[in-house]
């Protein structure tokens, strides 16, 4: 989590007191302290659907409320898939990087969508954006980057590479992330892991 996004989170929340907008004040407040209650997790490294879907949706009302003009979103995941595990801090990483690097670089409003299922005992994640999009060459060597063993994380960025390896390390070499980008249109990363039922 980039330490930019808590300053400017807490210098955005300021704002909104100077100018007496106590309730977007609050709602900022209440969805900054879940954000990090989420993101300490007493350590755990495997946490519920239900917690890592409410993790990335505070994160999105907070940037939805600092950007009001620029962003909008979507999070479609059934309920269904709350009691199911996954890595913690799996999808804001990714979030993160489509707004920064996408939504960010377009003109207007740029939007993100989140979908979750399952097929063939697989759990399946999609973020989908519609901003600019990554050259063919770019994407080619992101791919090339995820499948190495190789940690460039200047080329492919710390939080994409983080995630790919930690959903690796704790699910094996077949699972991980997969992109796919249309320059100018967007990019929609798909994160595959095993449908398995959280334990605790």
């Amino acid at each position: 989590i980039r330490p930019h996004f808590l300053y400017n989170t807490l210098y955005a929340i300021k704002q909104l007191c100077k100018m007496n907008e106590v309730e977007d004040a609050g709602i900022m407040v209440s969805a900054l302290a879940a954000f990090f209650r989420i993101s300490v997790s007493k350590g755990e490294e495997i946490i519920t659907v239900k917690d890592e879907i409410s993790h990335v949706e505070n994160y999105l009302i907070i940037q939805h409320m600092r950007y009001k003009d620029k962003l909008e979103y979507s999070i479609d995941v059934s309920e269904d898939l709350y009691s199911y595990s996954v890595v913690k801090l799996m999808l804001q990483p990714i979030v993160e990087n489509a707004i920064y690097h996408g939504i960010n670089n377009k003109r207007g409003i740029g939007t993100i969508n989140i979908k979750g299922y399952i097929i063939d005992e697989e759990l399946i994640f999609e973020i989908r954006d519609d901003g600019i999009g990554i050259e063919p060459g770019k994407i080619d060597e992101i791919t090339n980057l995820l499948q190495s063993k190789e940690r460039n994380t200047d080329s492919l960025g710390m939080g994409l590479f983080n995630v790919h390896e930690r959903i690796r390390l704790m699910f094996g070499q077949g699972y991980g992330i997969k992109i796919e980008s249309t320059f100018q249109l967007g990019t929609t990363v798909y994160i595959r892991i095993p449908a398995i039922k959280h334990l605790k």
